[in-house]
């Protein structure tokens, strides 16, 4: 596993990289032999930055490039759906988790922190906050994000 806030990880993936560190993580798990770590973090957030799939402060303009182009991840698609939805076998589900904190340095305008997590098939998820964060133990999930995996990378 990868965490955005481990020593090494470059400040703006510390900062706001909680989505980057999911799609990583998400490959990790689903290729399951590849060896990962915060330098390879590192220069996926680099070459995604200069490919313009990813902005400076890591917000996420492609998941489906930095997959295919940056992970070498086979995927068939990627889309956006509310947190109702029912993930199939052959889909990851990436949870945009929210917790109202409208005191919170990190809350946005509507007063809510937002936070992505990876959501394993059991309900649980892998927070890319080492030791875990607030959002993701006291939140609840706002949206999903699902990578849509082809037969190829299907394990």
């Amino acid at each position: 596993m990868v965490y955005q806030d481990k020593y090494g990880t470059v400040r703006e993936i510390k900062k706001g990289g909680c989505f980057l560190a999911c799609i990583c993580n998400a490959y990790i798990l689903q290729i399951g032999h590849r060896f990962f770590n915060q330098l390879d973090l590192n220069e996926i957030y680099y070459a995604s930055l200069d490919a313009k799939d990813i902005e400076q402060d890591c917000y996420i303009n492609s998941a489906y490039d930095i997959c295919v182009k940056h992970l070498d991840w086979s995927i068939a698609d990627y889309k956006k759906v509310d947190k109702n939805y029912k993930v199939s076998p052959n889909e990851i589900a990436i949870a945009l988790m929210r917790r109202c904190d409208p005191k919170s340095e990190l809350a946005e305008a509507d007063g809510y922190v937002y936070h992505f997590v990876l959501l394993r098939r059991d309900g649980s998820i892998i927070d890319p906050i080492e030791n875990g964060s607030r959002t993701a133990k006291e939140g609840e999930i706002h949206t999903m994000r699902i990578i849509i995996l082809t037969e190829d990378s299907i394990v």
